[in-house]
């Protein structure tokens, strides 16, 4: 082992025994949160730590302060994560490895240290726990996959200054902040008909920006971000099969019905959305995939009789679902 990594262990290590203690006390944030954030708030905590020079515990923060920066480069300017709280827990391990119980309360700090008010750490930590978030999952559907991404453009917008992936924590937190609300819109299933949105928003600001945006502001984003889905979602959907319930509903034939879900079968959620309409001919199966709608989008024409049309400037005939399949993949693989 060299000896760069051996001095990066030294923090990753201490960081290991306090992350057993970060989970029992917030085990609903395990899967939630990356642990870089849990990474940086130790180091926070540590430079905001007193010590009296050549200490005993002096020593240990220094080694560890140390340690941080050679693992994170940057990590001094990284944005604050006072709305995690292991405070305690870090100042208690120092003094029990070190026996000094001094360290934290004496002394000086270490690094340039802009003092916060202990109250204000603990609102943020406590706004954190009261986000309205949800468990449920987002399917990687490439309908969803184009809602995540219009919702990364409008939040983009929302983090106070632009993200600098050269900064620890930046590019995870914007991440924290799209997969929260991804899950809160179109996470399934829906935990309530209500998405909560804009306190969400209003919340993690206040607690992760430090109140830079109103309510109204909040509310007003929230609103955006809620049509631009149902935009997106009223466009198409994921393929699904039509079943017994549905064509009766429909008045559809069983031999278009076949047809359809023959076809439908045999596309990838993943890869196509889909959007269904009736028509004077029978139905109008539109498929493509996102972000390029435009440049992928095909339309077929089902009349129950075993042929799928494809419309537009050419018109072409296909006596096989799979030939149909084939035709779409190929014209995929030509523009990604």
């Amino acid at each position: 082992m060299t000896n760069e990594n051996s001095i990066v262990c030294v923090a990753k290590q201490f960081c290991d025994g306090l992350w057993e203690n970060y989970t029992r006390q917030y085990p609903e944030f395990v899967v939630r949160i990356n642990p870089i954030f849990v990474h940086l708030a130790i180091y926070q905590h540590l430079v905001s730590h007193r010590s009296i020079k050549g200490s005993k515990g002096r020593r240990r923060q220094q080694e560890l302060v140390d340690s941080f920066e050679q693992w994170y480069e940057g990590i001094e300017h990284a944005r604050s994560i006072d709305w995690i709280n292991l405070y305690n827990d870090v100042l208690d391990t120092i003094q029990g490895e070190t026996g000094d119980y001094n360290y934290g309360f004496d002394g000086s700090f270490i690094r340039d240290y802009e003092l916060q008010q202990a109250w204000e750490s603990s609102i943020n930590h406590q706004l954190f726990q009261t986000l309205p978030t949800s468990n449920s999952l987002v399917e990687e559907s490439n309908l969803n996959l184009e809602v995540v991404r219009q919702i990364e453009i409008v939040l983009e917008d929302f983090v106070p200054s632009p993200i600098i992936t050269s900064i620890p924590g930046e590019q995870e937190l914007f991440s924290l902040i799209v997969d929260d609300v991804s899950r809160l819109l179109i996470g399934s299933p829906r935990e309530a008909d209500e998405s909560h949105l804009g306190s969400y928003l209003y919340l993690f600001q206040c607690a992760v920006f430090g109140n830079d945006k109103s309510k109204q502001e909040c509310a007003q984003l929230a609103s955006l971000i809620e049509t631009k889905v149902k935009s997106i979602q009223s466009e198409g959907v994921a393929p699904h099969a039509i079943d017994s319930f549905w064509q009766m509903g429909l008045g559809y034939s069983n031999e278009l019905v076949k047809d359809y879900n023959q076809l439908i079968s045999m596309l990838s959620g993943q890869v196509f959305t889909v959007h269904r309409e009736d028509v004077d001919e029978g139905v109008e199966l539109s498929i493509w995939r996102y972000p390029e709608k435009d440049e992928t989008l095909k339309k077929f024409i089902l009349r129950g009789d075993g042929r799928y049309e494809l419309t537009g400037e050419h018109t072409q005939h296909f006596d096989d679902a799979r030939a149909v399949v084939k035709h779409l993949m190929s014209k995929a693989a030509n523009k990604y």
